[in-house]
């Protein structure tokens, strides 16, 4: 009898056991679910974007405005709406382009200067569509306004803000100029090197021990500088290298900042990342 009790107490405690972990599993799956279509989602966008651009520069631009409008149903980017608006309007579907323009101006998070160039655009292009529809006969019950306009009358004319760069073109700029800081911080440090070598020579042809002290001591200035600039040089340019070989579609909304430091212990480079 004890033995019975025994072995539904185990077979009992089994199938808790099991119940336990039927009851884990969906949500453990559930998650990695989720994961992989997270993953699966960014892959996608991230190839629709290089599509996009691929056929815009191929002047496929109605399959660069669809790509761009299925990226945005992905990934409800903004600058994706000014894109395809921006495309609609070359093509001459100045109604399509309307549409686009008034919900990428309406937009929360963007930039003013944006908007306002949105809002622009909107204004020249219902005019141009203004000019196909039939014109609005007069109301001959209104007064018609007979008076001559003011020919001193000066009316200033504001140019057309530049067009944006499509989202995600790469920008070098950044690299070109941090590489080019450390080039020149470079050729500087061996400039000063060779100065270093001629003091140097100077203090050892000199036959008075004043002139001996102060080539030694102008020798010993110009060695200091070639190495900050040596160090400093030499963290440009690794900086320049970096930013250019990771420079990348994605970055071209951010901005990124190189700024060397000189302090009492050494000079270095800090590099900040503007979104």
């Amino acid at each position: 009898m004890e033995r019975d009790t025994s072995n539904m107490k185990s077979t009992l405690r089994v199938l808790s056991l099991v119940l336990f972990a039927a009851l884990i599993a969906p949500p453990t799956l559930a998650h990695a679910q989720d994961s992989g279509e997270e993953v699966s989602e960014t892959t996608e966008y991230k190839r629709l974007l290089a599509d996009a651009q691929k056929m815009y520069s191929e002047e496929d631009f109605e399959g660069a405005a669809q790509a761009y409008e299925a990226a945005y149903a992905l990934k409800p980017n903004p600058n994706l709406l000014y894109n395809v608006a921006r495309i609609y309007e070359k093509m001459g579907e100045f109604e399509k382009a309307l549409g686009f323009y008034e919900r990428f101006a309406k937009e929360p998070d963007i930039k003013l200067s944006a908007r306002k160039d949105a809002i622009e655009r909107l204004k020249a292009l219902r005019d141009v569509v203004a000019l196909d529809k039939p014109p609005v006969e007069p109301d001959t019950k209104d007064p018609i306004d007979t008076t001559e306009p003011d020919p001193d009358k000066i009316v200033e004319v504001t140019p057309d803000p530049e067009d944006p760069e499509p989202v995600g073109e790469t920008n070098y700029v950044p690299a070109i100029i941090t590489l080019s800081a450390g080039v020149l911080a470079l050729g500087g440090g061996g400039a000063l090197g060779v100065l270093t070598t001629n003091t140097d020579e100077a203090a050892a042809a000199s036959t008075s021990r004043e002139g001996f002290r102060d080539a030694s001591q102008q020798a010993n200035t110009f060695a200091l500088a070639a190495d900050g600039l040596f160090v400093l040089g030499g963290a440009l340019t690794i900086t320049g290298v970096i930013l250019l070989l990771t420079a990348s579609p994605e970055d071209a909304g951010g901005q990124a900042l190189i700024a060397p430091v000189i302090g009492p212990d050494g000079v270095g480079v800090t590099t900040h990342l503007r979104f």
